[in-house]
């Protein structure tokens, strides 16, 4: 484990009073690691606070103290144009008549010690109704062209920001587990559009759902990354922020619907790695750590980086890289049978019918990765 930067990390988030940095002035190859362990993982804004609130004659060297202020003013830059984008795009969703509720990003820098050090990605909206209905409110709300379509949500551009707009938030893999999940996120979903006294406007503009909708959405998120290939540590803070931040009944609730929803191995793992990580109170635990999940779940997160990118398997040749995909799913089997079975099938249910489009492209691979 990777003891230095996660010390670091506690330091930043406020956590933790204790780092040696603050003691000690770090070797110029410790702030080096450092400020890659920040990059890789998407970090370098949550790391300048700490390196912020460090005695001047323990800060990094000036030359890369510099570059780290420039990445940080960048983060912050962008994460004003995120939100911006964001209450800008609830509005008018708002003006056709739809209530647009925002998927982790903003609503989950609200947690942080300073939101804008957050390092943001593309605004992940859910709005309810189904894939035609939001397409149809998309060109209602006269938006720009949608220019992907999956079967879970309609990407487009606005205004320099990625937007996918979800009819579908999050899913298990097995037909019978998504069903309970899917069940269980509507109806919190609807508690919380009939409930007359809770604020589902916030002050920065956009809807968020209720923290148990979040805690069990996001959960079954990192799943996904996970059976997917790659999951950041970046996607396990917003999950242990928001346990800080979350009241014990949305715990409970949550909790007594892992198991039927297929989350429960994941939680375990989820648990166990914060507990490692971040020193997360038991008091937050949504089950009891799992140590042997966790250690794999962990192992993926340190040698990936954010969502894999820097993990081993990602600049194979893409014939190696799905070899190593398949065997990965096989040992995924270990992790949770009845999810990395379901997982390969549906793989094969989407990958088979696209096999006339591969030919006709010449090519083996027609994802991003």
């Amino acid at each position: 484990m990777k003891s230095l930067p996660l010390s670091f990390l506690r330091y930043s988030l406020g956590l933790s009073q204790e780092f040696e940095g603050a003691s000690r002035a770090l070797a110029h190859e410790e702030w080096v690691e450092l400020f890659k362990f920040a990059k890789e993982q998407r970090l370098a804004g949550l790391f300048y606070s700490g390196m912020q609130k460090l005695p001047a004659e323990f800060k990094p060297p000036q030359k890369l103290a510099l570059r780290w202020t420039v990445e940080a003013e960048s983060i912050r830059g962008r994460n004003a144009k995120v939100n911006e984008a964001a209450a800008a795009l609830t509005q008018k969703f708002n003006e056709v008549g739809c209530r647009a509720f925002m998927l982790k990003g903003p609503a989950n820098a609200l947690y942080y010690p300073e939101p804008h050090l957050r390092q943001p990605g593309d605004i992940d909206f859910f709005i309810a109704g189904g894939k035609e209905f939001i397409l149809d409110k998309i060109r209602e709300a006269n938006l720009p062209k949608v220019f992907h379509l999956s079967s879970h949500h309609a990407s487009f551009m606005y205004d320099g920001v990625e937007v996918e707009v979800h009819f579908v938030a999050t899913e298990a893999y097995s037909p019978w587990k998504n069903a309970a999940l899917q069940k269980f996120l509507n109806e919190e979903l609807a508690a919380e559009q009939g409930h007359s006294k809770t604020p589902l406007q916030l002050p920065q503009g956009f809807h968020a759902p209720s923290m148990a909708y979040a805690l069990a959405m996001q959960l079954s998120h990192i799943k996904q990354h996970f059976f997917k290939g790659g999951v950041g540590l970046r996607q396990l803070i917003d999950y242990n922020q928001l346990l800080l931040n979350s009241a014990t009944n949305d715990r409970q609730k949550v909790a007594s619907y892992l198991q039927a929803c297929g989350l429960k191995k994941m939680a375990g793992a989820v648990v166990w790695v914060l507990q490692q990580t971040l020193h997360l109170d038991e008091k937050y635990f949504l089950c009891a750590p799992d140590s042997r999940r966790g250690k794999k779940l962990l192992n993926v997160i340190l040698t990936g980086g954010n969502f894999g990118w820097y993990a081993e398997d990602y600049v194979q040749p893409v014939f190696s890289r799905w070899i190593k995909d398949r065997i990965r799913t096989l040992r995924l089997i270990s992790f949770d049978a009845p999810e990395a079975l379901w997982h390969e099938l549906l793989y094969w249910g989407d990958t088979l019918p696209l096999i006339p489009r591969r030919i006709k492209q010449g090519k083996l691979a027609l994802g991003k990765r």
